[in-house]
């Protein structure tokens, strides 16, 4: 009786880790209609900008990228238009034009970080389990 009921256990655990593993190779964040590129513009701009930042400038982030300018700004116009930053001119140069994440694309891209750490240790555990 312990044995059965321990096997249909085994089972279903294997069934769900299953299914977070085919999610685990979908990018999460197309879910959000954000393109792979734009994640990883959005990443940069969360993990290179201070609290008490004003934002990041396109050159600065074309260089951190290795992508040319125009490249970068076609994919803040992508994420402009969806919500996700917002540009705003440089106070001490207003010419300068700086780019954020709004606070919706701070909220998004906590929960897609998280989901992405929890798919890779399911993969962990696949792979450890042979």
């Amino acid at each position: 009786m312990k044995n059965a009921f321990q096997q249909e256990l085994a089972q279903e655990l294997l069934q769900t880790l299953a299914q977070f593993r085919r999610i685990g190779g979908q990018h999460h964040s197309s879910r959000y209609g954000i393109k792979p590129s734009e994640f990883v513009l959005l990443h940069l701009l969360l993990h290179h900008s201070k609290e008490d930042s004003k934002g990041l400038r396109v050159s600065d982030i074309s260089e951190m990228l290795h992508i040319t300018p125009s490249g970068v700004t076609h994919t803040i116009n992508s994420l402009e238009k969806s919500g996700f930053i917002e540009r705003l001119s440089d106070p001490s140069d207003r010419r300068l034009v700086l780019v954020r994440a709004t606070t919706q694309a701070k909220e998004i891209m906590k929960q897609l970080c998280t989901e992405r750490r929890n798919a890779r240790g399911i993969n962990l555990i696949f792979r450890r389990a042979g």
